[in-house]
């Protein structure tokens, strides 16, 4: 992860903390969570899903991560 430090996220993990928890692990909140700094994001094709969207929601869904190991991580 040396070179690549997720600007976006990194830029709006104070608003995303204010976020409702149901808001980051649902669709549209793991979107800003994950997709964002992706080169393959499209703002028109939000509803596209990737397979690392899709491990990471699973994560997040069964509890594995939370909203606040991904600000965490990149915090570090």
């Amino acid at each position: 992860m040396a070179n690549y430090c997720f600007p976006n996220l990194k830029a709006n993990i104070e608003n995303l903390k204010k976020k409702d928890k149901d808001y980051l692990t649902g669709h549209e909140g793991c979107v800003e969570l994950f997709c964002k700094d992706c080169d393959f994001f499209r703002e028109d094709e939000r509803d596209l899903e990737c397979g690392a969207f899709k491990l990471l929601k699973k994560l997040m869904d069964n509890k594995i991560i939370t909203p606040e190991d991904i600000f965490n991580v990149v915090s570090d």
